[in-house]
């Protein structure tokens, strides 16, 4: 059977409990097929969403844009860690549930992304997130990431081209040295947020997550 067809197969088995999903438009449906996803998929997506639903956008090495194999949902932003949480558990292996576009002011929406795939890491290298005012490739972060995640545990929760947020599994032992090791990858986390390494620690350590951010 094609890896689609099967993805389709186990999907709609895992779907048929859940509550009844939102009718697709033909251009849903076709946007839908088009990234690789089952129309179930699409359904549950959209059933989740607060505004559009379209394409996930990812960046070549280049720095040119291209239709990466996800989709791309609008949501308000007290409602995307619920979301991400709601669509992770019913969409299951196989898809890369984040967001891409925060929203930093109370009700003002943001994204929420699926990419295909098993490899979290993928997330980075597909968004082109990169520090390039300091040198730092998407490949860069992708195999820091990959080091932080074998010490630690991590859950990339957003990326974007200039950003990244994870979430620990395993908070590092010791947090000031870790805010040392983020400051030396990711400056401007300190220089330009905390300010302060310290302050840097502290909100790791507050927030059990790791955020990387170049200007």
């Amino acid at each position: 059977m094609p890896r689609s067809s099967l993805r389709d197969a186990l999907f709609s088995r895992r779907y048929r409990s859940a509550p009844e999903p939102s009718p697709l438009t033909a251009e849903e449906r076709e946007i839908g097929r088009s990234a690789g996803f089952p129309d179930a998929a699409v359904e549950l997506l959209k059933s989740a969403a607060d505004g559009w639903l379209s394409r996930l956008r990812g960046v070549t090495a280049g720095g040119e844009e291209y239709d990466a194999p996800g989709l791309t949902i609008e949501v308000m932003r007290g409602r995307a860690a619920e979301v991400r949480r709601r669509l992770r558990e019913r969409l299951g292996p196989g898809y890369l549930v984040f967001e891409t576009k925060p929203g930093f002011l109370p009700g003002t929406p943001l994204h929420v992304s699926v990419l295909l795939g098993t490899d979290q890491l993928q997330i980075p290298l597909t968004l082109g997130t990169s520090g390039a005012n300091y040198g730092v490739t998407p490949r860069d972060v992708a195999e820091r990431l990959r080091r932080w995640d074998a010490q630690y545990g991590l859950t990339i929760n957003g990326a974007g081209d200039d950003w990244l947020e994870a979430e620990f599994h395993r908070e590092p032992p010791d947090m000031l040295d870790f805010a040392q090791e983020v400051w030396e990858f990711c400056p401007d986390v300190v220089e330009q947020g905390t300010t302060t390494l310290d302050a840097a620690a502290a909100e790791m350590a507050r927030e059990n997550r790791v955020y990387l951010w170049w200007e």
